[in-house]
């Protein structure tokens, strides 16, 4: 398989954004669908994410056509950031070491000594600070808890929901400094069932955004939903937020795990409390 690597010019994919539900049900809404579309990729840069690998000197290419097997020209010895939840950005260098069944994987160097969570050849990448529920102090993260509990509970259920009135419990959350000054949070929480055959559970993720006229300071700008069994549900992690000049969209990088398969998506803010499902990958069992 070969790919591109062009850089330096505006390049557009042709994405797949078809639905990834887990065994059960899943759901995107705030404006965005997973269905199939065309979307310009990011300015300057490749049409492909990079996602960490099984080591910590291999990384995942993800093409941004889904549909895509191959590009022309290859990569083969490209410039690359890496981008972290803390803001900070390392360069390197990727090379194509393996396709087969499906996954390209890539060689780093010099190999990154601390984890990160996207990166991207070619292209202005400008990775946002993102704090962690654990880098949020006590009193902070306790009144943020209860601020997307609330909202959580303003998604209407589906008609067949097995959840309906069973608690809510945090599985993580984020909170990020927008550019225009506004703050975004971004959390992922959990409803359980505990059958002692099939456990089911429910996961949510939500995006919000900060607004002096809400309630308690923020609306819902972005959800999605998923439920099935509670080995495979999807769940996901905010990887990274970054903006490419000479856009001023931030971008929520996502990673969807289904247990023996993961997928990446792009959430968008297109507007003031206006997020978006920008691209969703296939899913991968590398």
């Amino acid at each position: 398989m070969r790919l591109c690597c062009p850089t330096g010019v505006v390049l557009a994919a042709s994405l797949s954004l078809a639905g990834c539900n887990s065994g059960g049900s899943g759901s995107a809404s705030g404006g965005g669908g997973r269905s199939r579309g065309s979307v310009p990729w990011f300015p300057g840069a490749a049409p492909l994410l990079l996602a960490p690998g099984h080591s910590p000197d291999r990384s995942l290419i993800v093409l941004a056509d889904s549909l895509g097997r191959e590009l022309e020209g290859s990569l083969l010895d490209s410039s690359a950031t890496l981008i972290r939840l803390d803001g900070s950005r390392v360069a390197g260098r990727v090379a194509i070491t393996q396709t087969a069944e499906g996954c390209i994987e890539a060689s780093i160097e010099p190999m990154p000594s601390m984890a990160w969570g996207v990166g991207f050849v070619g292209g202005t990448p400008t990775s946002l600070k993102v704090d962690s529920l654990r880098g949020i102090s006590s009193q902070d993260s306790s009144s943020l808890i209860r601020i997307v509990i609330r909202l959580a509970a303003t998604i209407t259920d589906g008609p067949e929901s097995r959840f309906t009135g069973l608690p809510v419990g945090i599985v993580e959350l984020w909170r990020a400094r927008l550019p225009d000054g506004a703050t975004a949070l971004v959390a992922t929480l959990r409803r359980q069932i505990n059958q002692e055959d099939s456990p089911l559970e429910e996961r949510t993720l939500i995006v919000a955004e900060s607004d002096s006229k809400a309630p308690d300071g923020y609306v819902l700008a972005y959800s999605e939903r998923s439920s099935g069994a509670g080995e495979t549900v999807e769940s996901r992690e905010l990887l990274a937020a970054v903006t490419f000049s000479p856009s001023t969209a931030v971008n929520f990088i996502l990673a969807h795990d289904f247990g023996d398969q993961s997928a990446y998506s792009i959430v968008e803010r297109v507007a003031r409390g206006r997020w978006v499902l920008k691209w969703a990958s296939r899913r991968f069992s590398c």
